[in-house]
């Protein structure tokens, strides 16, 4: 009895499991792009906890700037990500892709501190206009 009822709930769980919890949003982003959004979202909150006059000064507000320079909006943003969350394969890979970059943009920055150079805030904002 126990063994086949733990069978049953092995089997339930498994087709559950593989079940979609949510259709995609028609608007839906594409993950690249999604990946995109969210390393420059995480490089935007950086430096609005460690240097927020450097926003003030240069009038940027985070979300509102990446809604405009990726072309969404904060429907389609939330749809997506929501989306994204409930497949759990998909939003792991976008996450990785963000923490490889963001690990990448850290040790680049690190280095040309080592050697002496000061990484101005303008370079990090003229690199969140180019591909990494």
């Amino acid at each position: 009895m126990n063994r086949t009822l733990t069978i049953l709930l092995f089997g339930l769980l498994w087709v559950s499991c593989g079940q979609k919890l949510l259709e995609p949003p028609e608007n839906l982003i594409p993950r690249e792009k999604m990946a995109e959004i969210l390393y420059h979202m995480a490089l935007l909150d950086a430096i609005d906890n460690s240097h927020p006059q450097v926003l003030v000064e240069n009038n940027i507000r985070v979300m509102p700037y990446l809604f405009d320079k990726y072309g969404v909006d904060s429907l389609q943003f939330v749809q997506s990500d929501l989306y994204y969350a409930s497949v759990p394969e998909e939003y792991e890979k976008i996450y990785k892709a963000v923490e490889e970059r963001l690990t990448r943009k850290r040790d680049s920055v690190s280095e040309a501190i080592r050697q002496g150079q000061s990484p101005a805030v303008d370079s990090l904002k003229t690199s969140q206009d180019q591909e990494d």
